[in-house]
């Protein structure tokens, strides 16, 4: 076979020369820093590369196929979109032209665009729009003074803290305070700190680590700009995305900063590089076990009987845990439908109890109830899963027995349901992320499982419009509340299930 690519192009093809071309222009669309689109004469997007979606935090499928006035604010759309129009037929369109575009998450970013066209015998077809990201050099520009309008409707309205600094440095050269010349509203919004223009920081922040006052001092001292990422702890040990740079020459001292707090997307990362660690603890246990059982019969050449259960168990163990997985991304991506049915919330416990009973001898189960049904619209299988899981954790996290108690109360249209236990209990600061995605309290230790079983509940127990609350107190035990309505929401999916269930007597 012969490479082409080494083929002098005298000697390729004109399918080779084509081919060999847009595969330039692929490599070139990927791998470009500028946001490039491809849109019809009507606005509608037909394409765009990868760093459009990263500049406007849209996926490809959410941008193809609709008009592109999407990036714009909704209030200034229509007036996008006129102008578009208006470039589409002038002979002579602008070489650039700045916009404030929004993205996906609702911030505001400022864009310079350029507007080319793909022309077909002498008429225009398509709109090929680079765009590049001018936010940080327009806050630069507007700082300095020009475009003072401009500057102080995004000053106000940006979700980004800005802030200009006048940096402090002792005899030694060292820098050791900064003084806030001006702020967003942004900046309290992402810090904490309130009224900060004109005062100092170590004043508003006694105990701020060096490391702010070190990475300013430089920007300050160089003139050379400085993207981090760091933790404050002093503010809360919030996390910072910061890029400061210095304005004036080498003799000014003063800093402009923008910045955005990260901190849940730095505690998202870790929880997921949680749960990472934890599903393959998890699924590596019955693996090993798995493993080791087959290597065994091997080695024997027989089938004998105990191996053939811990392999049954341990493939049941990872359905359960591949289950949980599926269930998860479902519950999600809202793809999860409720099977309502007329039920007896009461007998639905009662069965939930048997079967927790069973997995202890030292534990004792009751239950209070109304003496008259407590009839709701629920799905029975769905209601049994949260059940069992919070009757399983009662179970599990009381090691040293005790009683197990469960109440059902009615308050007009809502059942609650509430079950404790006399285990080993929950820290406070445990308490408001029990029920977040992939998080496990330092209570679990040696647990099995991927952690989400309460995020599941928690899930399910909303999809049936209900809510779910903790109780708790380090040693003495602790109380969860379910609140679950009798009848669906009326805005139910399902109309002729509702119909039907709420002629349920």
């Amino acid at each position: 076979m012969i490479d082409s690519s080494h083929t002098p192009a005298a000697h390729r093809t004109p399918d080779e020369l084509l081919r060999e071309s847009e595969e330039r222009f692929r490599a070139v669309w990927e791998a470009t820093s500028e946001a490039i689109a491809l849109s019809a004469p009507d606005g509608v997007v037909l394409a765009v590369n990868p760093a459009y979606c990263t500049l406007y935090g849209y996926s490809m499928e959410e941008l193809v196929g609709r008009h592109f006035a999407i990036i714009y604010p909704e209030s200034a759309r229509a007036d996008a979109a006129e102008q578009y129009r208006a470039i589409f037929a002038d002979p002579l369109p602008p070489t650039s032209f700045e916009a404030r575009v929004q993205r996906a998450d609702g911030s505001e970013r400022v864009v310079e665009a350029r507007a080319d066209f793909i022309v077909r015998d002498g008429e225009r077809v398509a709109m090929v729009s680079t765009l590049r990201d001018i936010t940080d050099r327009y806050l630069a520009e507007a700082a300095l003074g020009t475009n003072e309008a401009r500057y102080r409707a995004l000053f106000e309205t940006m979700d980004e803290g800005f802030c200009i600094i006048d940096v402090f440095f002792d005899d030694q050269g060292e820098p050791f305070d900064y003084q806030f010349v001006e702020a967003n509203p942004a900046v309290e919004r992402h810090t904490g700190l309130h009224d900060v223009t004109g005062k100092r920081m170590r004043d508003l922040a006694p105990d701020l680590e060096t490391f702010w006052y070190t990475t300013y001092g430089r920007v300050a001292a160089t003139g050379e700009p400085e993207r981090v990422v760091h933790q404050a702890e002093a503010l809360g040990g919030r996390w910072f995305n910061v890029y400061a740079f210095r304005m004036g020459g080498d003799e000014s001292r003063r800093v402009a900063v923008v910045f955005t707090d990260i901190t849940e997307r730095k505690r998202l990362e870790q929880s997921q590089q949680d749960f990472i660690a934890m599903a393959s603890h998890d699924l590596a246990g019955p693996v090993t076990v798995l493993r080791a059982r087959a290597q065994l019969m091997r080695r024997r050449k027989s089938y004998d009987e105990e191996s053939v259960d811990a392999i049954i168990e341990q493939t049941g163990r990872m359905d359960r845990l591949l289950n949980d997985l599926r269930e998860l991304v479902q519950l999600e991506a809202g793809r999860l439908p409720l099977n309502r049915q007329s039920a007896d919330l009461a007998s639905l416990v009662r069965e939930a109890m048997e079967r927790a009973q069973l997995q202890t001898t030292i534990h004792q189960l009751s239950l209070t109830a109304p003496a008259e049904p407590v009839i709701g619209a629920w799905d029975r299988n769905r209601l049994e899963q949260i059940l069992d899981n919070l009757l399983g954790n009662a179970i599990k996290y009381s090691p040293r027995g005790g009683a197990v108690a469960i109440e059902i109360a009615l308050a007009g249209d809502q059942a609650h349901i509430s079950i404790t236990d006399e285990g080993r209990g929950i820290e406070a600061e445990e308490i408001p992320r029990l029920f977040e995605r992939f998080y496990r309290g330092h209570q679990v230790s040696g647990a099995t499982g991927l952690g989400f079983g309460l995020y599941i509940t928690r899930m399910l127990v909303e999809a049936h419009g209900g809510s779910i609350s903790a109780a708790s107190a380090p040693g003495v035990g602790s109380t969860f509340t379910l609140t679950l309505p009798l009848l669906p929401p009326p805005a139910s999916e399902d109309r002729a299930t509702e119909r039907q269930l709420l002629s349920v007597e």
